[in-house]
């Protein structure tokens, strides 16, 4: 995977550059379109791949049969990590015009990082069957040989690349990775030397030479080639990573532990780096150390079993046997056949004067050692990321150099990549009547004619919104709705429904929702045929059933709260069949209540009447994952991103990662 991957950020330039070649065959009938177009180019140059994709979509809007702006817009998507966007806009442009050479190009590396390795060859094949010397399609070629593990064929591939291009170096790259696939490290190191004689100056030649020199053991000379490296590009974590594994052969532990150090200073949050300093120190007695980077590496992999363990050891040594034998229960439990949680959980146990079950555990484990004494272990000091073998816990991780890059090269947050942005996989919120829209928010404010009708009509004394994120108040503004309460009250006119409606949105802006869910049942009993207060019904039973927090006590009032907002949303719908609004929000409550297939529904409903709502893209998105149709969900994900909830492409690109 990270061949094709790193060749995607290779070529992605280069597509860019050719989309000005684009053999446009329509005459573009308004100048403005042509202005929108390069702005867009000019976005996707500077990578602001975000910023670019708006612009495509206002050319593609304006001139849909136009094939450049889907092209243009699929590479903004292969940048963004969008590959079934990316495949899918690449197909709309070449059904416009079939002989876009590189729109085969892009389709075929964002049908390679899916998995569809025939489909990406034929891809590359019919472009160079339209540009026969093309040194890039070649490349790629033969990178979809590699992932078909049709190693020959990869190499001619790559050795016809070479044969048609000045810039030979990466091509060198990609062949020796082949070689290494294959099993010749010997033709691997040529391919690199080779590399290295025409350019001298290319990290990643270095980096590779390292890792192949690693794989043959020669581990000074890896450090070297890893030194080098590092010297031409400056803090590169991938690196780090690997030069402290190659040092750790070498038994030079300090200089490891300085290697991930510098690792964590880049990305408090890299686990690999945080679980080899945690054996290491524990190897050196920093036992404290090594809890705290054990903990950190649990805290974001909350699964990671081999961390779990060593935290136990660590609790157990330090004297902290309680949270060491939980350690060790949740072990002994994923892998009952481990004998050494067993002696591990025994001794913690002696040592709390548990002798009765300290013996259990220990007969325990003899006999599963006893069972298993004829398995033998390997003597690497090593493993790779992917091996969970648990009898494997204290051996240190040889990282993806890829991965690693990645992570620390592009922490921003909705600018340049920002597919690795961390970003929480929860539903986008519900909207709710505010008369406050934070305006720093991108999104989050909806227009609503219906919505417009009922400032309008009851004559608010501010601009009603549909929001998913209010601004906060000032005191002032705080204030003025407590002393717009007060004169309601002072009033006393309690048949008023035009106050009491207005009454509740003042509760509702100070957050006083039981107050405002009062006003609001009181407005049905003088007119029942009002859809917008059903629906704010709705959204106050729903603060309140937040309110009441996540844990598992008052479970059935939750329930009956959350079932009694489905009640006010249904007869919001039957007064107001076209509210697209009142279906979304109904579908978030019924995915909280796990009824996944109706929340579908809903949100294909709210879509039907508001194509454009990408809230409701990326919740159902959510909702197909949730119910394992991973497909359908990373395309409405793809087209939630594509609308401006750009948090979607950091899901798309960890289910896809799944899914592989």
């Amino acid at each position: 995977m990270y061949l094709y991957r790193f060749y995607a950020k290779y070529v992605s330039i280069a597509l860019i550059l050719i989309s000005v070649l684009l053999p446009l065959q329509q005459v573009r009938a308004q100048i403005n379109t042509d202005r929108v177009m390069s702005i867009g180019k000019n976005a996707l140059y500077f990578e602001d791949y975000v910023l670019a994709m708006q612009y495509f979509n206002v050319v593609i809007g304006a001139k849909p049969y136009l094939a450049e702006p889907y092209f243009c817009r699929a590479v903004a998507k292969i940048n963004l990590e969008d590959y079934v966007g990316a495949d899918a806009d690449c197909s709309l442009a070449l059904e416009r015009n079939p002989f876009i050479v590189s729109a085969y190009h892009c389709r075929g590396v964002a049908r390679l990082n899916i998995g569809k390795y025939e489909d990406a060859l034929a891809d590359f094949v019919k472009g160079l069957e339209l540009d026969e010397y093309n040194p890039a399609l070649m490349t790629c070629k033969g990178i979809a040989y590699v992932q078909m593990k049709k190693y020959d064929d990869a190499k001619k591939s790559f050795s016809e690349a070479i044969g048609n291009t000045t810039r030979k170096c990466p091509i060198y790259i990609y062949r020796a990775k082949a070689n290494i696939m294959a099993g010749d490290t010997v033709s691997a190191l040529e391919d690199v030397e080779k590399s290295l004689a025409l350019d001298k100056y290319d990290a990643d030649a270095y980096a590779f030479r390292g890792m192949i020199r690693y794989l043959k053991k020669d581990y000074k000379e890896a450090v070297a080639d890893y030194d080098e490296a590092l010297r031409l590009v400056g803090k590169r974590a991938d690196l780090f990573v690997n030069r402290g594994i190659a040092r750790y052969e070498l038994n030079d532990l300090q200089g490891a532990m300085t290697d991930y150090d510098a690792v964590v200073a880049l990305d408090e949050d890299n686990v690999v780096a945080r679980f080899n300093r945690g054996l290491l120190r524990m190897e050196v007695g920093n036992w404290n150390g090594a809890e705290e980077d054990f903990a950190h590496v649990i805290l974001v992999e909350p699964d990671n079993d081999m961390a779990i363990y060593n935290r136990g050891i660590i609790r157990s040594h330090i004297g902290n046997y309680k949270g060491a034998i939980e350690d060790f229960t949740n072990i002994i439990n994923e892998y009952p056949d481990f004998a050494q949680g067993y002696y591990a959980r025994a001794e913690a146990k002696r040592r709390r004067l548990d002798e009765k079950g300290a013996r259990l555990d220990y007969n325990t484990a003899y006999v599963l050692e006893h069972k298993q004494k004829e398995e033998k272990q390997d003597s690497l000091k090593t493993r790779k990321k992917k091996d969970k073998s648990i009898k494997k816990y204290n051996r240190l991780i040889a990282a993806d150099p890829e991965d690693e890059e990645k992570r620390v090269a592009y922490k921003t947050n909705y600018r340049g990549k920002v597919q690795n942005v961390n970003a929480e996989i929860t539903l986008q919120p519900n909207y709710v009547p505010s008369y406050y829209a934070d305006k720093k928010e991108v999104g989050g404010v909806a227009y609503s004619l219906f919505v417009k009708h009922i400032e309008q009509t009851y004559k608010l004394p501010r601009q009603l919104y549909l929001v998913t994120n209010t601004e906060k108040l000032s005191e002032g503004q705080v204030q003025q709705h407590f002393e717009s309460i007060k004169r309601v009250e002072k009033s006393g006119n309690w048949t008023d429904k035009n106050k009491l409606l207005a009454r509740a949105l003042d509760y509702a802006s100070v957050q006083d929702y039981a107050a405002a869910y009062d006003d609001l049942t009181a407005y049905i009993q003088i007119d029942k045929n009002e859809p917008f207060v059903y629906f704010f019904i709705a959204e106050m039973l729903v603060m309140k059933y937040k309110a009441l927090g996540d844990g598992d006590e008052n479970a059935m009032m939750k329930s009956a709260i959350l079932k009694l907002a489905l009640d006010n949303y249904e007869q919001c719908e039957r007064l107001a069949p076209d509210f697209a609004y009142c279906y979304y929000n109904e579908a978030n409550v019924r995915v909280m209540l796990k009824d996944y297939q109706e929340a579908i529904v809903k949100y294909t409903k709210a879509l039907t009447l508001s194509p454009d709502l990408a809230d409701a893209y990326f919740n159902r998105g959510l909702t197909f994952i949730y119910t394992n149709r991973n497909d359908e969900g990373i395309s409405d994900l793809s087209k939630a991103g594509e609308k401006g909830i750009y948090s979607a492409y950091n899901v798309i690109k960890r289910y896809s990662e799944n899914k592989k």
